[in-house]
């Protein structure tokens, strides 16, 4: 256990694209 991949990057990766995601969605509603 502890081959690099952690739950904190891949969370702020998730975070990341789906902050993005959620930008480009109002940008194309709005």
């Amino acid at each position: 256990m502890g081959v690099g991949v952690r739950p904190g990057p891949m969370g702020y990766l998730a975070s990341v694209v789906r902050a993005a995601a959620r930008r480009t969605a109002s940008r194309i509603f709005s």
